[in-house]
């Protein structure tokens, strides 16, 4: 069961309005000793999965940001080294050797986008001249791997609608208005064929009528499907 792609930097951004969120709600003449009571407190970051804690100073920039630009404020700012990705993951690098094995004729474009709704990669963490070069250092060229004569065998469906995927995972938690937060849950539904996200949602649960529901909507949508 392939994992639904979900944007890092909104969940990072999700997570800073959860540190913020008790610092936005107060009085004016709280705002400091709030900073500083919340600066002496661990968050549970699901994102990188440990427990953190922040200093008065990020807590106030974070403050900042949301108040100048919004939600979007909030998200990890880009790279300015972007494109160079000095430390690739080793594991990366066998899916995209293993991609481009199981089917020769497999662009870097296409390498990437499975990677990324398989949630092996986050969306513009790498680009496509560093797949290529990847798979000209380990000569995963077409001309080469078609030189292997033994049959590989593609699980995926020829058409849209012939079989549905679902999947589900733990987000990030959101203020629930009683001084409290609550684990987010996105419910998806992607298509085997042409690996498009049918429909998907955030929940406060992952119970069967949440799955139902996402289904529904995805039928609504795109029509009805052959199999599950």
């Amino acid at each position: 069961m392939e994992e639904l792609p979900i944007k890092r930097e909104d969940a990072v951004a999700f997570f800073r309005f959860q540190i913020i969120s008790e610092l936005l709600d107060a009085e004016p003449g709280y705002i400091y000793s709030t900073a500083k009571k919340l600066a002496k407190q661990q968050f549970n970051d699901v994102i990188n999965k440990r427990m953190v804690n922040f200093s008065e100073r990020t807590i106030f920039q974070y403050y900042s940001d949301y108040k100048k630009h919004g939600f979007d404020g909030l998200k990890p700012k880009r790279r300015c080294d972007k494109g160079k990705h000095p430390g690739l993951d080793n594991a990366i690098i066998k899916d995209i050797l293993s991609l481009k094995k199981e089917l020769p004729t497999r662009s870097a474009a296409k390498i990437m986008t499975m990677l990324i709704l398989a949630g092996r990669l986050e969306e513009n963490s790498i680009h496509i001249r560093t797949v290529n070069r990847i798979l000209n250092q380990y000569g995963y060229t077409r001309e080469s791997i078609s030189k292997d004569t033994r049959l590989y065998i593609k699980h995926e469906k020829d058409r849209v609608n012939a079989m549905w995927q679902s999947d589900v995972m733990s987000a990030f938690y959101i203020p629930d208005g009683n001084n409290g937060s609550k684990l987010a849950y996105l419910i998806g539904i992607i298509d085997d064929h042409s690996r498009r996200d049918m429909h998907s949602e955030f929940y406060l649960d992952s119970t069967l009528p949440r799955l139902e529901d996402t289904l529904r909507k995805a039928v609504i949508k795109h029509g009805a499907v052959d199999s599950l």
